[in-house]
């Protein structure tokens, strides 16, 4: 697949990991360039898993089985989460940490982004993993 629709699911598949802003400019301007530092009004959001110890140790005394449900179990909780909830939003993943996220979201709206991504983040999180 070639032409816009190609790039547009390029773009997106990269916004999954990469901060949009980064992406755009990259797009823009498909050189090699030197990354430079942006000031922007934007908001950071942290989304974190409470008692992913506690589920982990659980998972982790079933042996490879539990580890394998557990792995399997954070990569679908966070496509859920960029998916359903932060990349809808206008939300920039710019961390991932086993658990947790950070994300920015840019722009005059951006609390109100913020705070819908994480209600629908809230709904997404109960026995996500277990």
């Amino acid at each position: 697949m070639n032409g816009p629709d190609a790039t547009q699911a390029y773009a997106l598949a990269l916004c999954r990991t990469i901060p949009r802003a980064i992406v755009d400019a990259a797009l823009a301007q498909p050189t090699p360039t030197e990354l430079v530092s942006t000031r922007f009004d934007g908001v950071v959001l942290h989304i974190d898993v409470v008692g992913f110890t506690t589920i982990s140790e659980q998972l982790a005394a079933r042996g490879d089985v539990g580890l394998a449900q557990l792995t399997r179990g954070v990569d679908l909780l966070l496509r859920d989460l960029l998916e359903q909830a932060l990349l809808p939003a206008g939300g920039d993943a710019v961390q991932f940490g086993g658990d947790s996220a950070t994300v920015v979201f840019r722009g005059a709206d951006a609390a109100h982004r913020a705070a819908y991504a994480a209600v629908v983040a809230q709904r997404i999180l109960p026995g996500a993993i277990a």
